[in-house]
């Protein structure tokens, strides 16, 4: 699978954080937790915990092409 762009829209208690990385759709959201984990300086699996979907606190969307 080809790699695409996805913005990831974070809020980290009170905290927005944007970041960009290339993914391929089924990686997108694994990527995007481990690179802010690796900003926060917390383990990847404690921000996937925070992050679980059972509250709206990000979003994740892929980039179009301008």
């Amino acid at each position: 699978m080809k790699k695409q762009l996805y913005k990831g829209t974070f809020n980290w208690h009170g905290e927005v954080h944007i970041m960009y990385r290339y993914a391929t759709e089924a990686t997108a959201y694994d990527t995007l937790v481990r690179a802010l984990a690796k900003r926060l300086g917390r383990v990847p699996s404690a921000v996937r915990i925070y992050f679980n979907g059972t509250v709206d606190n990000f979003k994740i969307e892929r980039e179009e092409k301008k």
